[in-house]
């Protein structure tokens, strides 16, 4: 493990590679993905996904504009529902006082309500990582449209 104060989380002896290893196989049949966590790593996602499968097009990583209030999120969530090519959604959580958690807006803590409050993907595989203290959970598109 690196020593200086810039190399990031400390004393891990395994990496964030065990969670994209355990979803990124569940992609390969995916048209197209959508990537949501509670806490911001858009570029984890991004990078694991292109160098196994090549096609930015297949991935999407986040919701553009979010914001802090919850009813304008449901409000862009439901269009993004609606509109969306999404075939599977990977869902990362990691919780307060997780190895992996970091202080960051609080409102991407919504994203748990937003999935758990709609009924166009249903959860499939869920895995939880003891050692980090966090979730994934994949979702694949049901026949169900909009919001429950």
């Amino acid at each position: 493990p690196g020593h200086s104060s810039e190399v990031g989380h400390h004393r891990l002896d395994r990496s964030t590679l065990d969670i994209t290893d355990f979803y990124l196989p569940y992609l390969e049949q995916s048209r197209h993905a959508a990537f949501f966590a509670t806490v911001p790593v858009k570029h984890l996602a991004k990078w694991t996904f292109l160098e196994r499968y090549k096609d930015r097009r297949r991935l999407e990583v986040y919701l553009k504009r979010f914001s802090p209030s919850l009813q304008e999120n449901k409000r862009r969530f439901q269009k993004w529902l609606q509109t969306t090519q999404a075939d599977t959604i990977v869902f990362l959580d990691v919780p307060p006082g997780s190895r992996f958690y970091f202080p960051v807006q609080k409102h991407y803590s919504q994203y748990r309500e937003l999935l758990s409050s709609q009924s166009v993907f249903k959860p499939f595989v869920q895995r939880y990582f003891p050692e980090y203290g966090c979730t994934v959970s994949l979702w694949r598109r049901s026949s169900g449209k909009g919001m429950a």
